[in-house]
């Protein structure tokens, strides 16, 4: 159990280096088919190509571990063509991990040796942060510590969780400190050393108390339990065991029966303390499975006040949808049926006032004039049109963006595999890529845009590119306009990437997962 949790703690660290180079942060909820396809059918800028790799390498880490390593190999190779020394570091280490877990530690230490070296790199490079640096230090200390405390080197390991904790320390990472101490205190609690052991389960309960989290108190609280249970104290153990209940008695979201259940366990835990200590183990096993219970009540509370506010935020932007559909319809209709039929009605006046105009308005002046409405009824129209056409209510996606696209300047088009989806959903994809292209001739400056829809039996994606001025970074994170696309498709749960090189252009790459109407 105690091994479990190193390795548990290592993966909970590895997750905060991705972002640093790369939008695809999140490993656990990936479509690694659909990115295969990706890697594979599309031209992908260099840093694209690095978090598509990364994403297939941490995707893979527990499903297929030889393919999550094939990808690491390419990560590796990628990298070091364009010095992307943050990704090979992260790469290097998986691979490690990959070795220790398999029982290879000699290959496991040679490839660790290569992640140093890749962070060496980080720092003569001078492009990381201080932050980024210390963060995939202190990750691969963890994963060397590990791979010495499966091997029983417990004193080399405890020095590099150490080290670790320094850098945890400096940054002021509190969680991971409280975890940390809870690790260590472990494995001297497993050296019998029970003088250190208590003091880096004290050291782990104060840090977090300070950081207010419940989940990490419930999981340091389990230490000092198992330190007073392998002393004897069943009554100090007992105590323990009532403060852990209290922490989520007090907890505004802790519902009445989750209170039950743990009333329950510790009335069960007061009759094993009344019992000879010949029956410690059960007691043991009884303190842990209440823990566990705790920590399983508190999860699941979090995620049922995540899932309320996420099906909240979700319906508030839906409405929002919902409105600017009905008003670009309702606007659409008022320009052609309204200014339309105005304009129409103005050359039939200018037509029937011709005989007396051409008296005092040369010929071509009046051909001018007809041209000017003409062009204006045309532009109307198009307009009209395009703010919600026919085509998509009609034809589906792909026709509208088509035609659409055929009808803007400088525009091309590319589909493949399209099949109809939920109308809501095409509706909203239609509103997006107009936005886009629309910022990309207002604002970039762009000789050439290029749309792609790419579709198969997973995954949606969409891709709206131009060779224009790009834009900042600080833009491609925080702009308004971008950030407002975010909370559009994250109805559908989709992900949006925005790669741009200042006068080189922009790419902004939107997936959703399909679901067959």
């Amino acid at each position: 159990m105690i091994k479990q949790f190193y390795i548990v703690l290592s993966v909970l660290l590895g997750l905060s280096c991705q972002s640093a180079y790369g939008e695809y942060a999140d490993h656990r909820n990936r479509h690694e088919d659909s990115l295969e396809v990706v890697l594979h059918s599309q031209q992908l800028e260099p840093k694209t190509k690095a978090k598509v790799l990364s994403d297939l390498m941490w995707g893979f880490l527990q499903t297929d571990g030889e393919k999550s390593k094939k990808y690491g190999w390419q990560l590796i190779e990628h990298a070091q063509k364009y010095d992307f020394a943050l990704a090979e570091s992260d790469a290097y280490r998986i691979l490690g991990q990959h070795e220790y877990a398999s029982g290879q530690h000699d290959k496991a230490d040679s490839l660790f040796q290569c992640a140093q070296e890749a962070i060496e790199k980080m720092k003569a490079l001078g492009t990381y942060t201080e932050s980024d640096v210390d963060n995939m230090q202190s990750t691969l200390w963890g994963a060397i510590a590990n791979n010495e405390n499966v091997q029983g080197k417990s004193a080399e390991a405890i020095d590099h969780y150490e080290k670790m904790l320094n850098l945890l320390i400096k940054h002021n990472w509190k969680e991971n400190q409280a975890l940390l101490f809870y690790n260590i205190g472990e494995l001297y609690l497993e050296l019998k050393d029970l003088e250190n052991a208590t003091k880096s389960y004290q050291k782990a309960e104060e840090i977090a108390e300070a950081t207010g989290d419940s989940l990490i108190l419930a999981i340091t609280k389990k230490g000092t339990v198992s330190l007073l249970i392998a002393q004897g104290e069943y009554g100090k153990a007992l105590e323990e065991s009532r403060q852990s209940l209290e922490y989520f008695q007090r907890h505004r979201e802790e519902r009445e029966s989750e209170n039950e259940v743990l009333t329950t366990q510790v009335e069960a835990l007061e009759k094993i303390n009344s019992q000879s200590r010949t029956i410690n183990i059960i007691g043991y096993i009884l303190v842990v499975a209440l823990v566990c219970v705790v920590v399983m009540a508190f999860i699941l509370m979090k995620q049922q006040k995540k899932r309320a506010e996420s099906e909240k935020k979700l319906a508030e932007i839906k409405a929002t949808i919902a409105g600017e559909t009905e008003e670009r319809t309702r606007l659409a209709k008022d320009l052609h049926d309204g200014i339309g039929s105005m304009l129409t009605a103005v050359r039939i006046n200018l037509e029937s006032f011709q005989q007396h105009l051409t008296d005092t308005m040369p010929a071509d002046s009046l051909t001018q004039t007809y041209a000017v409405l003409d062009k204006a009824r045309t532009e109307l129209r198009r307009v009209a049109h395009h703010l919600m056409p026919d085509a998509l209510q009609k034809s589906g996606l792909d026709a509208a963006l088509s035609d659409f696209c055929k009808c803007t300047p400088r525009v091309n088009y590319f589909s493949t595999g399209y099949n109809p989806m939920d109308s809501e959903m095409e509706k909203m994809l239609y509103l997006v890529t107009h936005e886009l292209v629309n910022n990309a001739l207002k604002h970039a400056n762009a000789d050439n845009i290029e749309v792609q829809l790419l579709q198969d039996e997973q995954q949606i994606s969409i891709t709206v590119s131009d060779d224009g001025i790009g834009m900042s970074k600080e833009t491609a994170n925080n702009g308004m306009g971008l950030n407002n696309i975010k909370e559009r498709i994250a109805v559908y749960s989709g992900r949006m990437s925005v790669d741009s090189v200042q006068n080189e252009g922009t790419e902004v790459l939107i997936t959703l997962p399909y679901k067959e109407v």
